[in-house]
């Protein structure tokens, strides 16, 4: 199936993104309804929700315009912020408030439909994970992360939702901070480690029992705790990683019985910029180039589009994976992360459409 892991560029201002999603569990929908930025944010959600389902993406995630620590601290207590950290003051606890991008997105679920053209939309739900969010506390990271995983648990049930136009089909857990680190309290034998299997168990038992299926995004995959989670369905990393060059890989998969989420496109816009010009024949000079090549973009002077990635390079890189793992063994496909450093909303968009249209003719293979 096709699907993307989450982050837009803007079309509205951040302010009013920011403004809208904390007004979303107030009181204000329900007193002053026409709040503007309250409006422009619920707006924005469902107008991009129906724009991903009408690129052909089979699950897509919840539009996410914010940043994807903030987003989940917001509905945490029990901390506080001291100039570039978070402090643990209290047990951590869920304040009882849904996901706002779910909520709106459940509330005007038949409009989605409506205008997608779907009778019932399927959707993903991202939680960043409590490996992510503990990197930001100083401090006693192992009961943090333990806490953070029931906490977290209580955001996805409130947020789930299954309506008769729409529902959350497939839950992930965002770790991009997982193996980049040397981190002790991950080593074998430490308690670290197990604290942060039961967390990730926690989270992911609450989708499974919901009936969604589950996968993990990681940016590396030299920690390999997840192989042993065993409510995790499937493995998702960056389109370099090792984990799509493994024959350990392969034998995992048939041991685990776990399936992959492959990347077909990079997405970081310097890296398609780069490679563009290479595949001109470019050799050496890249920051300048890159630099050159978004002053040109910004005057309006270059057309984006000929950066990203087309349907026959992804097409390209499906089939490798195909080869390699068989299809059986590979469950999503997407662009390897979000799409917050393209230029602009449109072309976002277009990176879905392609990476829809190369799944949707890989079922025929």
């Amino acid at each position: 199936m096709s699907s993307d892991i989450g982050s837009m560029p803007l079309r509205i201002k951040r302010e009013v993104i920011e403004s809208g999603a904390l007004k979303t569990n107030s009181p204000i929908p329900l007193f002053n309804p026409n709040d503007i930025d309250y409006n422009s944010f619920k707006d924005e959600v469902v107008k991009s929700q129906i724009d991903k389902l009408s690129t052909g993406i089979d699950v897509p995630n919840y539009p996410q315009f914010r940043d994807m620590n903030t987003m989940f601290l917001q509905l945490l207590t029990g901390y506080e912020k001291n100039s570039d950290s978070y402090h643990r003051i209290d047990r951590i606890r869920f304040t009882g408030e849904e996901i706002p991008e779910t909520k709106i997105i459940k509330q005007e679920s038949k409009i989605i439909a409506e205008k997608s053209r779907f009778d019932k939309f399927r959707i993903k739900l991202c939680i960043t994970g409590p490996y992510t969010l503990s990197s930001l506390f100083n401090g006693g990271r192992s009961i943090i992360i333990e806490e953070l995983g029931n906490a977290l648990s209580r955001i996805l049930k409130e947020s789930l939702f299954n309506t008769k136009y729409g529902k959350v089909e497939h839950v992930s857990l965002d770790e991009p901070t997982l193996g980049f680190l040397n981190d002790p309290m991950l080593d074998y034998g430490q308690d670290g480690r197990e604290i942060l299997r039961n967390s990730w168990e926690e989270i992911l038992q609450t989708a499974s029992r919901f009936g969604a299926s589950t996968s993990i995004h990681l940016h590396n995959t030299s920690e390999e705790i997840f192989w042993d989670v065993n409510s995790l369905d499937v493995i998702g990393s960056h389109i370099n990683d090792y984990l799509y060059q493994s024959e350990k890989t392969r034998e995992r998969l048939r041991t685990t019985d776990k399936k992959l989420w492959v990347p077909l496109t990079t997405t970081q816009f310097d890296n398609l910029i780069e490679k563009y010009h290479k595949r001109k024949g470019v050799k050496e000079g890249f920051p300048e180039i890159i630099a050159e090549s978004w002053s040109d973009i910004n005057k309006g002077e270059i057309d984006p589009t000929i950066f990203v990635e087309s349907q026959e390079e992804m097409d390209y890189n499906l089939k490798k994976y195909i080869h390699f793992f068989g299809k059986d063994n590979i469950a999503f496909a997407s662009p390897e992360c979000g799409l917050r450093s393209f230029p602009d909303y449109t072309h976002g968009i277009t990176c879905l459409e392609r990476a829809s249209n190369v799944v949707r003719i890989a079922r025929r293979y």
